[in-house]
């Protein structure tokens, strides 16, 4: 029995390019912004943690409702399951790409790795638009229309669980780093020069696979009594702690 048709699933595909555009257009806004800081020599950090906190507030939560919902659609079809494994491994080179991003130690390496987001997002979409959207749009027996819907409302859901763990008890600028992209070598040496450079008031959002009581202890050894901590998931498989600089605490 057919559940959508040609038009209506047109229509859809239509609208999930859109909102691609939309995407690319405010990634590629923050990207210029950024390498425009550092092209004249001044401060990177806000236009780099602008870039990252639209990443992880609209791109992300878009990425993992689309494979809550089309990609999980897509995979039971045997023709496009190499496909989706293909596009899932993408959305997580976009997220180590902007975990390296948060990570850079200076503009320059911020600004590559905000080039790199931009086009691996580009490429991305691209193939999603032509390959796989495609693929579904093309069949009569799919409704890509609900498909879409379920996307939209699932992407929303998620947004908002973002920015609820970011408003809550937030009162300056903040950026996520999820340090289980990682090398395990690389994660403390890491988090304490984010640390080091946060301004009273701004807070490191750290993402990790365990509570970081080792890390906090460490922290309150080298800066006593500088940062607040605030556990915004605790487990079972990820924690995320916001680590803020107090107002007032030298560094």
């Amino acid at each position: 029995m057919k559940t959508g048709t040609n038009g209506s699933n047109e229509e859809a595909r239509a609208r999930i390019a859109a909102h691609h555009r939309q995407m690319a257009d405010a990634l590629g806004r923050r990207v210029a912004e950024l390498g425009e800081a550092v092209a004249a020599g001044l401060p990177h950090e806000t236009a780099a943690k602008a870039l990252a906190n639209y990443v992880a507030r609209e791109v992300l939560p878009h990425a993992e409702a689309e494979e809550a919902t089309i990609y999980r659609s897509a995979a039971a079809r045997p023709e496009l399951g190499a496909l989706v494994r293909a596009m899932t491994d993408e959305h997580g080179r976009i997220r180590r790409t902007l975990t390296a991003l948060v990570a850079a130690r200076d503009g320059v390496s911020a600004y590559g790795e905000a080039k790199a987001l931009l086009a691996l997002f580009l490429a991305h979409a691209a193939k999603e638009e032509d390959d796989l959207v495609a693929a579904l749009a093309e069949d009569e027996s799919f409704d890509l229309a609900a498909a879409h819907a379920a996307l939209a409302e699932r992407t929303r859901e998620l947004a908002d669980g973002v920015d609820q763990r970011t408003d809550a008890g937030s009162d300056g600028e903040e950026v996520e780093l999820d340090v289980r992209e990682l090398p395990h070598a690389e994660r403390h040496r890491t988090i304490f020069a984010l640390l080091d450079r946060l301004a009273p008031g701004e807070a490191l959002v750290i993402v990790n696979d365990h509570d970081p009581l080792p890390l906090r202890y460490q922290v309150q050894a080298l800066w006593p009594e500088a940062f607040d901590w605030e556990y915004r998931e605790s487990g079972p498989r990820t924690w995320r702690v916001a680590v803020r600089r107090r107002t007032g605490v030298a560094s």
